[in-house]
């Protein structure tokens, strides 16, 4: 419902003077929190799952009074390693098994042996 200046100002008059300040204190409170709102960046959270995995966005945002709400969301797939680097690396720690596993079980296999107070 549109009210024009004379319906306005028909209220105002039917009104005490003690309602009409109060009313006044009341929209005073509420432009000014309409005010503060508008020139605060509130920041948009999402969430979006995506089999098992949460991914939040976090950004904060200025909003101009009466404008309209344009989001643009870009999206990539991250690149994994490639079949010939896992192998690479499946064979990196093999090789460091190899060198390395029959010095740590002569360590233990004498560690073992050794009389404790000897």
């Amino acid at each position: 419902m549109n009210y024009t200046q004379q319906d306005a100002k028909d209220i105002i008059d039917i009104n005490t003077a003690e309602e009409n300040a109060a009313f006044m204190r009341l929209a005073e409170k509420l432009i000014q929190q309409q005010d503060a709102a508008v020139n605060t960046p509130a920041g948009i959270r999402a969430s979006i799952p995506e089999q098992g995995r949460v991914l939040t966005f976090n950004r904060a945002v200025t909003v101009e009074p009466r404008a309209d709400l344009k989001i643009g969301l870009q999206a990539s797939v991250a690149r994994t390693a490639s079949v010939f680097l896992r192998l690479l690396i499946l064979a990196g720690a093999l090789a460091l098994f190899v060198i390395f596993g029959p010095a740590l079980r002569s360590a233990l296999d004498a560690s073992n042996t050794r009389q404790p107070g000897a």
